[in-house]
């Protein structure tokens, strides 16, 4: 976040992409199938640390939709130093 061009819409992706896969990968892993009854080999995704996927995710957020905003945001400034 504390990268030059990261936006405001980037970061908020960035959160929100982080805080989704990792509640994701907590609810399907082995751990909370066996909270649920239903047996930690039935689980869908065979991991307990969901880290290793939510962080990687959520910088890529962070950097692909900060550059895809980032002309949005010079359009706006030239746009309120014309008025």
């Amino acid at each position: 976040m504390f990268w030059k061009k990261a936006t405001g819409k980037g970061i908020t992706t960035s959160v929100f992409v982080g805080m989704i896969s990792a509640l994701t990968i907590i609810l399907l892993s082995p751990a909370m199938f066996d909270r649920y009854g239903l047996g930690a080999d039935k689980a869908l995704i065979p991991m307990d640390n969901p880290a290793i996927i939510s962080i990687p995710s959520s910088f890529a957020a962070l950097i692909i939709v900060s550059l895809l905003t980032q002309k949005t945001q010079k359009k706006l400034a030239v746009e309120k130093a014309a008025v």
